[in-house]
């Protein structure tokens, strides 16, 4: 990379992005939601020993923080020559061919082939964001088949975002510096900005069809303001 992922020293503040660790992640388990409220469920609470700071810098305050756990990086990166030498250009739009192994891409037919490789730039693996490798990380191995490679890599899921209540987090500027590990650079952080913004902002394909339908003639003049009003 061109760019350094991380900042050679940290803020003395929380900033969006920031590796931290301490932190206890609860999450609720149930079969399905009833209401009134189910009876049974469980509750799994774990500390992992790394997290991400999600909550926007000018956000973090008023004894709340938003946190994504770190988790290993998929193995079947581990397969892709593109991805190897830099596992964090998942962070990164990319084309269609870099995003899977030869093979893989080798076994498309022509037509598929030709019509991916004339699309424009895009995330492969959008909900997750890979944190770069430092010294400060503990090294693992991934799981198997490959279990030879020691990694100090992670990434996040912005599908396992979560809150947590603290009173020793009150401003930015006045929090637990302690217990930050590393900060990462303007760039990274543009990038997951973007990232983040592009997951949580898709326009899903039935929201993008414009609709037809003619509503009923005695709510025509209440709907159509009640659009406008949302948008």
């Amino acid at each position: 990379m061109t760019n350094p992922f991380y900042e050679s020293a940290t803020d003395q503040a929380f900033r969006f992005g920031d590796v931290v660790t301490g932190f206890i992640l609860a999450t609720p388990f149930l079969k399905e939601p009833q209401a009134p409220p189910p009876d049974e469920y469980r509750l799994g609470v774990n500390c992992p020993r790394y997290a991400a700071v999600l909550s926007p810098c000018c956000s973090i305050g008023e004894s709340t923080i938003l946190l994504s756990p770190f988790l290993p990086v998929r193995t079947k990166w581990l397969n892709n020559p593109y991805l190897i030498e830099d596992l964090t250009r998942i962070n990164r739009e990319m084309t269609a061919q870099q995003s899977m192994p030869p093979a893989k891409w080798l076994d498309l037919d022509e037509t598929e082939r030709i019509e991916r490789a004339n699309s424009n730039l895009g995330y492969a693996e959008l909900p997750f964001f890979v944190y770069d490798e430092n010294p400060l990380l503990a090294m693992y191995f991934p799981k198997p088949p490959d279990t030879t490679r020691e990694l100090r890599h992670y990434m996040i899921d912005f599908r396992k975002l979560y809150r947590v209540d603290c009173p020793a987090i009150k401003s930015p500027t006045d929090c637990p510096f302690s217990v930050k590990i590393l900060q990462l650079s303007i760039p990274a952080r543009r990038e997951l900005r973007d990232k983040l913004a592009y997951f949580f902002g898709r326009t899903p394909e039935e929201d993008s069809i414009p609709k037809t339908a003619t509503p009923p003639a005695g709510l025509a003049s209440q709907d159509r303001g009640s659009q406008v009003g949302a948008d």
